[in-house]
């Protein structure tokens, strides 16, 4: 991620990595990166979350098919939660 840190919280058991670039640019730069170091690794299933200069990993490390019931309403919230960090700023 370009050097950057992540702020890392824990939510039901879960891992929440919060990456606070300088913008939204340096953001989609760090997507980037991670990608391509990632491109042939075999990852713990996450979903990521991108808005404005924010990316935040959602780690839950459970198959699509497994944690769907869920994970749909845990979505809506993290993606509120984003906006609302996003409008603080």
């Amino acid at each position: 991620m370009n050097g950057l840190k992540p702020q890392v919280y824990s939510m039901d058991g879960v891992e929440l990595s919060l990456y606070l670039f300088a913008s939204a640019e340096e953001r989609a730069a760090g997507w980037e990166d991670f990608g391509e170091q990632t491109a042939a690794a075999d990852l713990i299933p996450f979903k990521a979350y991108q808005e404005g200069a924010l990316l935040m990993f959602y780690i839950h490390g459970e198959s699509a098919a497994e944690g769907q019931k869920w994970n749909e309403q845990l979505d809506k919230r993290l993606k509120a939660a984003i906006r609302g960090l996003i409008a603080a700023e």
